[in-house]
């Protein structure tokens, strides 16, 4: 009888991948003792079933529009497939997928979108990486904890000393580059307008996207390459002086405006001035 910590890795492995060859070696030492009739491989089936179909549900409610555009049976085989090779490391699956970074303005990292970008039927798909990282920026800034706002009172009272200070984002704010209108065909993907699917025209220029939750919810606003530059300056732990000048243009003074209005920063931190040698 094999020990109780063997058969727990056994399990663990089985329901990552049925064909493995060392848990099904474990498992079968207990067919002995289990009831005749339903082996053991076929007991673990069960649970693997229910295991799939639980992070299957996850990853569903937080990836609609991917899988709308692939369809049930192509986005239920990538799901397998992801869950054999990144299983969940935590009992919450509301992030499970997304990986997105604890801090600020984090761009999601390595996940589903990630993987999907790697799959070889993927390929005539371009922007579908692009929809998944859109979808898993806005799972996490809805799932981020709530945090006080920086006020441009607050940011003004610093005086001078504000260009030694660096902004802190807010938990929930993402910034995720994208390659055309990717957030027009999401919302169009998910409300079923086929006018404006047929109109957008893809994969188009590079631009950002930043998500953050607001009052009203979950907000995302489309910003040009050089709106994206700025974004990630300031969300990137820069001191203003080296992003705020009299040179700045006024349209990137008003989305800073704008930034800080909605709640997106929560605080300065000061930083070490260099001194001249």
């Amino acid at each position: 009888m094999p020990r109780l910590r063997d058969l727990q890795t056994a399990f663990v492995r089985s329901l990552r991948d049925p064909d493995d060859a060392i848990a099904l070696a474990a498992i079968g030492l207990l067919d002995d003792a289990a009831d005749p009739g339903i082996p053991a491989t076929a007991r673990i089936g069960i649970h693997r079933n229910t295991h799939i179909g639980t992070l299957t549900t996850a990853l569903r409610q937080t990836f609609p529009a991917v899988e709308a555009l692939v369809g049930v049976d192509f986005f239920e085989t990538a799901i397998a497939l992801f869950v054999q090779e990144r299983p969940p490391r935590a009992a919450g699956l509301n992030d499970y997928g997304c990986h997105a970074q604890a801090d600020g303005a984090a761009t999601t990292g390595p996940g589903f979108p990630a993987f999907l970008a790697r799959l070889p039927a993927t390929a005539s798909l371009p922007y579908l990486p692009d929809v998944a990282r859109l979808e898993a920026a806005i799972a996490a800034a809805a799932q981020a904890p709530d945090a006080g706002s920086l006020t441009p009172q607050a940011l003004a009272g610093l005086g001078d000393a504000a260009a030694d200070h660096a902004l802190t984002p807010h938990p929930s704010l993402r910034l995720v580059t994208v390659t055309g209108p990717i957030e027009i065909l999401w919302r169009a993907v998910l409300d079923h307008d086929d006018a404006t699917l047929r109109s957008l025209a893809l994969p188009g220029n590079r631009r950002g996207l930043l998500v953050y939750r607001a009052t009203a919810g979950v907000t995302i606003n489309a910003l040009d390459p050089a709106q994206t530059d700025f974004a990630a300056r300031l969300c990137g732990g820069q001191p203003l002086r080296t992003i705020l000048d009299d040179a700045t243009p006024a349209a990137l003074l008003t989305l800073f405006a704008e930034l800080l209005a909605a709640g997106c920063f929560t605080a300065t931190r000061p930083l070490a001035i260099e001194m001249p040698s």
